[in-house]
């Protein structure tokens, strides 16, 4: 009754804006750090929650990376179709974050590798199925290991972004990426600027003759664009937490 007395009803409470916190980080001053504020990990926040972690390849069992690999016989499409399927569906079940520890991780680096590979699968309706596998992986990933694993796909998926004949792939291309640079919400949410230079590096590399001529270009163009004003306009650490400028600066000037 005393509470109630010392804090009266408000009718005008819900219309206040209030700071959204992440609960799973903690500063050094044992305080709850924001998402914005614990950008790229510059705080040096730790978490103080035990978040579930899952093994992703103990959990499917080492024969998926095989199956997903396997190009012998007419029917081997439809047991690398099943393999990205069960990843997809493995991680939609997942409710934390994948382990990224060193076993863990390497055994991450070679599931990743195999779908990769089927981002030019033979079957093209496996590709965008791919993309999905990856962009599902990204997004279950701390930053680190997320800025790791995108050297590894993204100049694959800007490529394929850019230049594949079909919208659908391209499209799932994007998705793929989008995922890649954003931060699990587990993981403080907001933009992976580790991912984001990666991406842009990746990015100039894959500007060839062709990608400038490229039905897709224009997409990928807009997807970065809209990424650098979010930077911006959530006065996070703007452009200048972009530590490849230059990268970024040949990207804009070719592309005119």
């Amino acid at each position: 009754e005393k509470a109630m007395k010392d804090r009266p009803f408000d009718p005008n409470a819900k219309d206040v804006n209030r700071k959204i916190k992440c609960v799973t980080l903690l500063t050094s001053g044992n305080t709850v750090s924001s998402a914005k504020e614990n950008s790229a990990g510059s705080d040096g926040s730790t978490s103080f929650l035990s978040l579930p972690k899952m093994d992703l390849i103990d959990s499917l069992g080492n024969d998926i990376l095989n199956q997903i690999v396997l190009t012998e016989g007419k029917n081997s499409w439809k047991q690398r179709k099943e393999a990205m399927d069960n990843v997809i569906a493995r991680l939609s079940k997942c409710s934390g974050m994948l382990s990224t520890d060193h076993k863990a991780f390497n055994s991450l680096k070679e599931l990743i590798a195999a779908i990769r590979s089927r981002l030019n699968d033979s079957q093209s309706n496996l590709k965008p199925l791919a993309a999905r596998a990856i962009g599902s992986i990204l997004s279950h990933t701390d930053e680190q290991s997320q800025a790791k694993i995108g050297k590894a796909v993204f100049p694959s998926l800007v490529n394929a972004a850019m230049n594949d004949m079909k919208k659908t792939m391209r499209d799932a291309a994007i998705s793929s990426l989008t995922s890649g640079i954003k931060r699990n919400k587990l993981d403080g949410g907001g933009t992976n600027l580790l991912s984001l230079d990666v991406f842009i590096a990746s990015m100039e590399s894959e500007l060839s003759d062709a990608a400038l001529k490229s039905a897709g270009l224009a997409d990928v163009l807009f997807f970065l664009a809209e990424t650098l004003q979010s930077i911006c306009s959530n006065n996070n650490v703007a452009l200048k937490g972009i530590k490849v400028s230059s990268h970024l600066a040949k990207i804009i000037v070719t592309s005119l």
